[in-house]
């Protein structure tokens, strides 16, 4: 019994519990907020377009020992406000003071997957007061002509273990692993899918905020990051052959090999030109390229990602 109730203690009792909290956007609208608990400054992650707060489970708790760590829902995402208006980048930045100014957070340090690092850009921009640093996970791009870049990207049809893919979210997880490399967290996979009382799969709830997807692309704006005056760290996946683009590759026909081999071409331009972008003018900028990293490099490669994380932060 000592030894049960003394590995409680250095364990169990010890470990934050994740909380899950609704607190006002800046015109009234509800959003899910996340709070890992821990102690010290405040790290708040954003999350790329699509996704709930709950994508980061297995990764941001990881800083709860020195930091407090929390994470939003967008509007029009998740659990957060399915609002019809209110995408620019600019509303979302005051979506995210909001959220400090109720949680009484004077300063932040941001973290920021894909879409997100346009409203990491614009909170240095508009806030650069309560901002303490900037962290893009593979977000620091402009994403003004993104459709043009990946509307056509060659995919694979759902094969035969696809039937298998709806029997449960645990399901949807392993399918995720085998064709994408990424263990998506559960958590997120219930968070923006909708399942029956057997546990099967019967929406993905991403459909519903469709409008909140196009309608933040359509206001996505070429990303400056002269006004970032704050520490800033760039983590990119760096991907240099079609293998590590398509992680289905070896499965494609010729078409899409084909496919694949014009997609890698504009790809390589618009990375050579989006890391220049950010090196030539971020002025406290760092840049860390992950080999072979997919596009949720925090869950294709979380050790390399979290020990880069903490270098960087460490020397604020």
């Amino acid at each position: 019994m000592a030894f049960v109730l003394l590995g409680c203690l250095l364990f169990s009792c010890s470990a934050p519990k994740l909380k899950t909290l609704t607190l006002k956007g800046s015109t009234n609208n509800d959003l899910e907020v996340l709070d890992w608990g821990g102690n010290g400054e405040a790290i708040i992650f954003l999350t790329g377009l699509g996704n709930s707060a709950h994508v980061y489970q297995s990764f941001a708790p990881k800083f709860t020992n020195n930091f407090h760590v929390y994470g939003i829902t967008r509007r029009g995402f998740g659990q957060s406000e399915r609002t019809l208006t209110g995408f620019h980048v600019d509303t979302l930045v005051n979506d995210i003071v909001k959220v400090m100014d109720q949680l009484q957070l004077k300063k932040a340090i941001l973290v920021g997957h894909s879409i997100a690092g346009d409203e990491l850009s614009s909170f240095a921009r508009l806030y650069p007061d309560r901002l303490m640093a900037t962290i893009y996970l593979d977000a620091a791009y402009s994403h003004e002509h993104i459709f043009d870049l990946f509307g056509n990207w060659p995919q694979l049809p759902l094969g035969a273990d696809s039937l298998s893919f709806y029997a449960s979210a645990e399901n949807v997880v392993a399918y995720s692993k085998k064709h994408d490399g990424i263990e998506t967290p559960i958590e997120e996979i219930r968070a923006t899918n909708k399942f029956d009382k057997t546990g099967r799969l019967i929406n993905d709830t991403s459909a519903l905020a469709s409008q909140a997807f196009t309608e933040i692309i359509k206001f996505a704006e070429p990303v400056s990051y002269k006004e970032t005056q704050c520490p800033s760290l760039a983590i990119y996946a760096k991907r240099d052959n079609e293998r590590e683009m398509f992680r289905d590759y070896p499965l494609f026909d010729s078409s899409r090999k084909r496919q694949a081999s014009e997609a890698i071409t504009k790809w390589r331009t618009y990375y050579a030109g989006e890391t220049k972008n950010y090196r030539d003018n971020c002025a406290k900028g760092h840049i860390l390229e992950i080999p072979n990293g997919h596009h949720y490099v925090y869950l294709s490669h979380p050790a390399e990602t979290e020990a880069e994380i903490r270098k960087f932060l460490k020397s604020l």
